[in-house]
């Protein structure tokens, strides 16, 4: 009968370690919170200095806009949603296809997910690849 408590117990201490790292998971999760803004990131080649921030603009009001260069004469934008802490943004504005591109929100970045995602137009990102927040009220 000792033997059976003393397994139930470790079975008991187990489950409770497995659901506490699941909640912390969570919680990590929670904290990292979209910041309304720019996000910016410097293209890989810099041949071009400032002509070459990649910029992301998200709004309150759900709505975003990007442009890939700074001297870019297209400006996509549409509407986004945040899942499970991913940023989706939907680019309607390229004709009848919608193009999305996922990123997942982290402290003051966002960070490229190519998994699932359309690429851009002009400047192709990779996985992982990060826009950093620039805060405009400093």
């Amino acid at each position: 009968m000792r033997k059976i408590i003393s397994f139930a117990l470790v079975i008991l201490i187990v489950l409770t370690t497995f659901m506490l790292v699941g909640c912390g998971e969570d919680k990590e999760a929670e904290k990292a919170e979209l910041k309304y803004g720019s996000y910016v990131r410097q293209n890989d080649d810099n041949e071009n200095g400032l002509a070459d921030l990649f910029t992301i603009t998200v709004n309150k009001d759900g709505t975003f806009s990007y442009y890939e260069t700074f001297i870019s004469s297209y400006v996509g934008n549409g509407n986004y949603t945040v899942e499970d802490g991913v940023l989706i943004l939907k680019d309607n504005i390229r004709g009848t296809k919608t193009y999305t591109y996922r990123f997942k929100i982290a402290n003051d970045k966002l960070i490229y997910i190519a998994d699932g995602s359309d690429n851009f137009m002009y400047k192709k990102l990779a996985d992982g690849a990060e826009f950093n927040y620039f805060d405009t009220n400093k």
